[in-house]
């Protein structure tokens, strides 16, 4: 199978006009005939466009539906779908590689809007590792000035027990000596 013919669990669901949840609990039935389209070793998991076709009956230009108008050379307005794919078959060989390109473009446009929303991902968890990073920082400060603040009161109870012991020879050597 070609490297292309692969699509995103999102890109899939949208061409098929489901929920990515729902293409989500089909991979996760152990059984379902999803999984055979499944593109080994590929993290996101990414499915064969074919699935398309043959889980769900329908094909790439069939899933592209829509209400915009095109003037023929005619000069009347004729259905079309949403990247001006015809509602209606093909009648040519020359409509059905438009067709077909069309489709592909379509593909990538929600390709492209995937990696969009990535992007945006990835910049939220910037963000927030930058405020994590922020957060350790103070952390580690207020853990030093704990740290500082337990040995200052450490030295100070051993200036105490050693005042106190110096006051008990000082005590002890008075008694001894009268």
């Amino acid at each position: 199978m070609n490297e292309k013919e692969y699509l995103g669990i999102s890109a899939f669901a949208s061409l098929v006009n489901v929920s990515t949840q729902s293409i989500y609990e089909r991979l996760n039935k152990k059984d379902n005939a999803i999984h055979k389209y499944i593109k080994a070793d590929s993290k996101p998991a990414q499915i064969h466009i074919s699935a398309i076709k043959e889980l769900y009956g329908k094909t790439l230009t069939s899933t592209c539906t829509g209400t915009l108008q095109r003037e023929s050379t005619s000069g009347k307005t004729e259905g079309m779908g949403e990247l001006g794919l015809p509602l209606h078959a093909p009648s040519t060989e020359t409509q059905k590689v438009q067709d077909e390109d069309n489709a592909y473009l379509k593909v990538i446009a929600v390709l492209e809007n995937q990696i969009e929303q990535q992007k945006k991902d990835l910049e939220t968890k910037d963000k927030q590792i930058a405020e994590i990073s922020e957060r350790l920082k103070d952390s580690q400060n207020l853990l030093s000035q704990q740290q500082q603040l337990a040995l200052a009161d450490k030295q100070n109870n051993i200036l105490m027990l050693e005042d106190k012991t110096q006051k008990q020879r000082k005590w002890y050597e008075f008694w001894k000596g009268v």
